[in-house]
């Protein structure tokens, strides 16, 4: 069993844009987009989102 009292976190910022390609593909398509994808099925049940709307989003990230 993990001790959870141990465990620290703080937040990050993250820069993004066109000129850092390696950061693009990296954190926008294979981390963001990947853990948005993640919620697609509980936000569509739950009626905050149409399923065409959130699929649209996610092609334009």
């Amino acid at each position: 069993m993990t001790d959870l009292k141990s465990v620290h976190v703080s937040p990050r910022m993250v820069y993004v844009d066109s000129s850092k390609p390696d950061l693009v593909e990296g954190f926008t398509k294979k981390t963001f987009a990947a853990m948005t994808e993640g919620v697609r099925e509980a936000a569509i049940m739950a009626g905050i989102i149409e399923e065409k709307v959130f699929d649209q989003g996610i092609r334009d990230l």
